[in-house]
């Protein structure tokens, strides 16, 4: 039995490391195209073991603008997804999936002007 629900994560909430490979840019079994996904930051799991509940507060520490996360799948992992929300033209997104027992945070799309997005520390 899993404890940490479907995110198989685990770990006590400080940041790891810098993530250092992007996700492959490259067509899935449905044909749509992947995003360049480029990674940001590896952060430790908080206690909690909850992947949606690690992304809101990575975005909330980083002060942006979200709308909430939605829940998709990459290589058959479950990972959530989270959009800009400061500006109609933003394209930017953040995918949070477990790595390791942490959970990895990477973006793709463009920044928009409105606001300061979050940088790898």
């Amino acid at each position: 039995m899993n404890v940490y629900g479907d995110s198989g994560c685990g770990g006590s909430g400080f940041p790891v490391e810098m993530a250092q490979e992007a996700v492959p840019k490259e067509a899935s079994k449905r044909g749509r195209k992947r995003k360049a996904w480029q990674p940001l930051e590896l952060v430790r799991m908080p206690d909690h073991g909850s992947l949606r509940k690690a992304g809101q507060e990575w975005l909330a520490l980083k002060g942006l603008g979200h709308k909430p996360l939605s829940k998709s799948w990459l290589d058959g992992r479950t990972t959530y997804i989270s959009k800009c929300d400061s500006c109609l033209d933003c394209t930017e997104e953040w995918l949070f999936q477990c790595q390791e027992g942490n959970v990895s945070v990477s973006e793709a799309g463009s920044l928009c002007l409105k606001q300061a997005h979050a940088q790898p520390i």
